[in-house]
C-alpha cells in the first residue's frame, strides 16, 4: 500500500499469499465491493495495455451513522462473510447463471405463520447484532431463508452471515 486504504494486489498474489484458489479471492472481492468496504479502477499503461486495479479499502465508520439503517458491514471475519468453504455433498441442478436445469416453476413460499416467525427471529437478532451493523432486511432475509430449509444449524451456517443458529439464541 502507498497511501493508507489504497492498494494494488493481483488477485493472483493474493490468491498465492492466502494459498486460496484465484476465483475465491474474486468473488470475496466482489462480495465485499456488494457489501460497500471496497471499490476498484481498472488501472492502464500509457500503451492502453491493462496494468493493475487500484483498490480503495472504505471504513464503515466513515460511511454511515449508528443511526442509519442502510449501514453495511461484513458478515464475519474473512472476507466473503462466510464461515468455511466447503465442497458440494450432492450436485446441484443449477448452471452457472443460476437457472434450474429442471426449469421448475414452483417456488417455495413462507406461510403467514412462518413469516411471523422470521420477523421474530430477524428482530432477536438485530436486538442482539445491530451494534455490529448488520442491516435488519439483510436479517430478515437470511431468516425466510433459513425457514426455506430443513433448519439445521448447517443450514443456517449456509446461510453464510456469520451469527449464530437461531438454535443458540
Amino acid at each position: 500500500m502507498t497511501i493508507w486504504g489504497i492498494a494494488y494486489p493481483a488477485q493472483e498474489t493474493i490468491a498465492e499469499f492466502t494459498g486460496l484458489n484465484r476465483s475465491t479471492i474474486s468473488r470475496a472481492c466482489k462480495s465485499l465491493q456488494r457489501k460497500g468496504l471496497i471499490s476498484w479502477k481498472h488501472q492502464h499503461k500509457d500503451s492502453g495495455k491493462y496494468s493493475s486495479n487500484k483498490y480503495v479499502l472504505h471504513r464503515v465508520a466513515d460511511r454511515h451513522t449508528a443511526e442509519e439503517d442502510t449501514s453495511m458491514s461484513q458478515s464475519a471475519t474473512n472476507p466473503c462473510g462466510t464461515v468455511q468453504q466447503k465442497h458440494l455433498s450432492k450436485h446441484l441442478k443449477i448452471t452457472l447463471n443460476s437457472s434450474s436445469k429442471n426449469k421448475s416453476t414452483k417456488v417455495k413460499k413462507l406461510s403467514d405463520k412462518q413469516e411471523v416467525f422470521a420477523e421474530k427471529l430477524a428482530n432477536k437478532y438485530w436486538s442482539r447484532y445491530r451494534h455490529e451493523q448488520y442491516v435488519f432486511d439483510i436479517l430478515l432475509a437470511d431468516c425466510r431463508a433459513y425457514l426455506l430449509t430443513s433448519q439445521t444449524d448447517d443450514d443456517w451456517e449456509a446461510i453464510g452471515n456469520g451469527l449464530p443458529p437461531p438454535s443458540e439464541l
